[in-house]
């Protein structure tokens, strides 16, 4: 199957992905309703060309009937089982004044201007106090952020990311300094965040989980696993490209699940879990509403503009 990377959550393919991928393994596990007290938590692991795939989204989102895998249990992932163990295995160091680092990109040199950026970062702002986080704004320029990433409990990125097609170790997140000096995935691998053990990388950018180049596929080097490798124990981030206002959603529903949840590590999972249903159910009513007020008829992969975007599709978690 050949398609561009936001082709892959449209309907159709969500389908697909439950038919012959997702239901099969949910049903093998016993998890065939929509719980209604604690939910089941799985790590996917997928290589090759399913790394490009949203398999936390599959399902029949459109029928109300609960065949979702968000209506079944709670999705994270992970680059590997080995890197997995790994990040279990390494403890929580807890910090008497954790700082939460916050960078807004609203206006990056050469990319396009990001209104809700800056919005973005003051939802997360105002939440810091009631998290026990100091939040810390600096100038966004490479050197100031790295320094920062080594005693930050949390950090936000609202903004633009590069990913690089021929070396994914050269992906980077666009900050001031532009590419002339870019914070980059193998950068990530030279800081000594391991041994401070942050809690949240938060990479609220366009494509942190994008591989183009199937030669990298089984590598899993993309800006999401570099923020986990590199000792953030939990990262969210984003297959392909995110909605600007989607975004600020997202953010303001995921951290008032963490800060309900104590920063704890479920807390993580289950924000974004909660943001990406409280979005789709949205969907669903907004699609409701479209095909009646036009008169349309269901169709498996309806297209153009008849249909509101699924623009809570690729959003996912890496950590424990």
């Amino acid at each position: 199957m050949k398609a561009e990377n936001d082709e892959l959550g449209e309907p159709a393919i969500l389908q697909w992905l439950w038919d012959a991928i997702t239901e099969p393994v949910l049903a093998a596990l016993g998890y065939t309703h929509t719980p209604h007290d604690k939910w089941p938590h799985i790590w996917w692991v997928p290589t090759g060309l399913l790394i490009k795939f949203p398999l936390h989204a599959a399902g029949y989102h459109d029928c109300g009937t609960g065949q979702t895998v968000i209506d079944r249990v709670m999705s994270s992932y992970s680059p590997s089982i080995k890197a997995m163990i790994q990040n279990r295995r390494r403890p929580q160091k807890p910090s008497s004044v954790g700082h939460a680092l916050l960078v807004a990109m609203e206006f990056t040199p050469g990319e396009s201007n990001l209104p809700c950026a800056s919005r973005e970062v003051d939802i997360v702002r105002s939440i810091c106090p009631s998290m026990s986080l100091v939040p810390v704004a600096p100038a966004p320029y490479k050197s100031d952020i790295e320094s920062l990433l080594q005693v930050c409990q949390i950090f936000h990125f609202a903004g633009h990311a590069h990913m690089d097609k021929s070396d994914p170790s050269m992906s980077y997140l666009v900050l001031e300094d532009g590419d002339s000096n870019p914070l980059t995935v193998g950068n990530l691998f030279e800081i000594n965040i391991r041994e401070s053990s942050p809690f949240l990388a938060y990479l609220s950018a366009c494509g942190t989980g994008r591989i183009d180049d199937e030669r990298f596929m089984d590598e899993s080097i993309h800006l999401n696993s570099a923020f986990q490798l590199a000792g953030f124990r939990h990262v969210i981030g984003s297959l392909w490209d995110v909605i600007d206002d989607t975004c600020l959603h997202m953010a303001k529903i995921i951290y008032g699940r963490i800060r309900d949840g104590g920063m704890t590590d479920e807390s993580v999972c289950r924000g974004l879990h909660d943001a990406t249903r409280t979005l789709r159910d949205r969907w669903q009513q907004s699609s409701i509403r479209t095909r009646s007020q036009r008169g349309l008829t269901r169709d498996i992969n309806p297209v153009g503009e008849d249909i509101p975007s699924l623009d809570w599709v690729p959003y996912v978690h890496f950590g424990v």
